[in-house]
């Protein structure tokens, strides 16, 4: 299964900003089942900026479309 999978990740920062790729991963409404239908995995980069020791922004980008097979299966839109 995908939750198997050896995830790695690799962060990048220079002063402010912090680049982060990897995956992104969730379940719908964490309803769990031994096929593990609602849950999804995908890859994503992440861009996070720090100010005053703080998170600031915290950006991600993924490809959301098997997030939404999984949304529109359990909606029904």
């Amino acid at each position: 299964s995908d939750r198997d999978t050896d995830r790695h990740y690799r962060i990048h920062g220079h002063r402010d900003l912090v680049v982060i790729t990897g995956f992104a991963s969730g379940t719908w409404k964490n309803l769990r089942d031994e096929a593990q239908s609602n849950y999804w995995i995908v890859p994503a980069a992440f861009k996070v900026i720090i100010r005053d020791g703080k998170v600031e922004l915290w950006q991600v980008f993924a490809d959301a479309s098997k997030m939404m097979e999984v949304v529109r299966k359990n909606t029904g839109s």
